[in-house]
């Protein structure tokens, strides 16, 4: 273990050199001490909050999900309206998987559709807000509206939810399922970026 340390870290530091070399990225410490911030809040949160589970996950999302304007920096050497827009994009679609999967745990068994909805009421307003957050952030032009669509598969299996049979939780099936949906959105956000 101490090995795999030592290598991860060997490469890690030859990263972070070649990335700082000659004085180049300084904005990422920004970018880190950002995620830094986040995640020390969410320890925070959880120190104080010791049976919370949701808000630190999605504390740490925020932290988690920041490589977005950073590699966009990176590439394209500048911090602007879409690197924030690439951020938020990728912590909304975070918040949202991780909202769905503790209401899917919360819900492991619910009686009948009438049930799904008295435990996914929160979930329903979030999928509405989310909608309306991403048609302002269009229509502001603060995101692509070609990128829109990549939040259709996970609006779509939150909503259709509501309405399928209730079904005992299959906890394996529903990872894989939202790393399918992880790797949909990142190829249609990367599509809907590149067409704007």
């Amino acid at each position: 273990m101490r090995t795999t340390v030592l290598l991860l870290s060997i490469v890690a530091g030859g990263g972070l050199i070649w990335l700082f070399w000659g004085g180049r990225n300084r904005a990422l410490i920004w970018i880190g001490c950002a995620a830094g911030i986040a995640f020390l809040l969410q320890s925070a949160v959880k120190w104080v909050w010791r049976g919370a589970r949701t808000a630190p996950q999605m504390i740490g999302a925020a932290g988690l999900t920041s490589t977005s304007a950073a590699a966009y920096y990176v590439v394209a050497g500048q911090l602007d309206t879409l690197a924030w827009s690439l951020w938020a994009a990728n912590w909304l679609f975070a918040f949202n998987q991780i909202q769905f999967v503790q209401l899917r745990i919360q819900a492991a068994r619910p009686a009948n559709r009438r049930g799904k909805l008295a435990i996914g009421g929160g979930f329903l307003v979030g999928q509405t807000l989310l909608v309306v957050l991403i048609l302002a952030a269009c229509a502001a032009g603060a995101f692509p509206w070609y990128a829109a669509p990549a939040f259709l598969p996970i609006l779509a299996r939150g909503f259709a939810w509501f309405v399928t049979e209730p079904e005992p939780l299959a906890i394996h099936a529903l990872g894989k399922c939202e790393l399918l949906y992880a790797c949909v959105f990142g190829v249609l956000l990367v599509i809907g970026m590149r067409l704007r």
